[in-house]
């Protein structure tokens, strides 16, 4: 399968960063976990399969791109199963855009015979490649691939699990976001036991943390009773700066180094470096 194919070749660890509820920093840490690995001298592939673009953005990529450009997206690859398409940032971070068109690809996904497994299909030939870098394929190229995944537990969703070796999930310590993992624990199950067994949850990440809060403080002390070995030390303290990278299309350590946020996902992706099980 792809996982043996992916770590027999090289690549350390495809990560799956979701959740299904929107707002909880999914794609904050996809793309700030991503920068910091390539800061750390890794290279690094973001997939982008929301269809809201905000990864996309953060690297540079434009509406016009697709819609006046004709370059190829997520979308493109896999409406119509063919070489995943690879772009690179300025700061030198690889990424394949996602496209609006995302929220409409599931009839086109049950046309094809495996539905669940066309990124997994996708990622083992040669990608279709818009550096100069000669990519080939890429898990003899990439050391991680971080997929931002969309805020729902539908069938790209399912896609991306299917082709991960691990899971990190975000989560903001207030009632609906808590609550909802356990839809989120149900369907790695579910994929784990029908299309990816050597899927695992890396770690559960603490986000938005404001530390005076007493109910913060009893939702984090259930996570850490109900999920003692899957919580990462590290959390995401609350921090303006965030935000204000977000608004600005830009990864928090390009926004600014020096702030809460950019050390506290530093810490994150080295705990995260440090646990790893490769």
């Amino acid at each position: 399968d792809f996982y043996k194919a992916a770590k027999a070749a090289g690549v350390k660890e495809i990560i799956a960063v979701t959740n299904d509820k929107g707002g909880v920093g999914k794609t904050t840490t996809a793309q700030n976990l991503a920068t910091a690995l390539m800061l750390k001298g890794f290279k690094v592939l973001i997939i982008d399969a929301d269809s809201q673009l905000y990864a996309s953005y953060c690297n540079g990529w434009e509406p016009k791109n697709e819609t006046e450009k004709g370059q190829r997206t997520l979308f493109n690859a896999m409406s119509n199963p063919s070489a995943l398409p690879v772009y690179k940032s300025g700061r030198g971070v690889y990424f394949t855009p996602s496209s609006k068109s995302m929220a409409n690809i599931d009839p086109f996904l049950k046309q094809q015979l495996s539905p669940n497994t066309v990124l997994s299909a996708i990622l083992n030939q040669p990608v279709d490649d818009h550096t100069d870098d000669q990519i080939g394929l890429a898990k003899d190229f990439f050391d991680y691939i971080i997929i931002d995944c969309p805020p729902s537990l539908g069938s790209v969703t399912i896609n991306m699990m299917a082709a991960a070796t691990g899971l990190v999930i975000p989560v903001q310590l207030e009632g609906f976001s808590v609550r909802g993992l356990g839809e989120v624990t149900a369907k790695f199950k579910d994929v784990q036991t029908s299309l990816n067994n050597n899927l695992k949850i890396r770690g559960f990440l603490l986000v938005m943390v404001d530390g005076r809060l007493n109910i913060a403080k009893g939702y984090r002390q259930g996570l850490e009773e109900a999920f003692t070995d899957l919580l990462f030390d590290t959390c995401i303290r609350r921090n303006v700066r965030i935000p204000e990278s977000q608004d600005s299309d830009s990864d928090i350590f390009a926004y600014d180094e020096d702030s809460i946020g950019a050390k506290d996902y530093m810490a994150f992706t080295e705990e995260f470096l440090r646990k790893s099980p490769v």
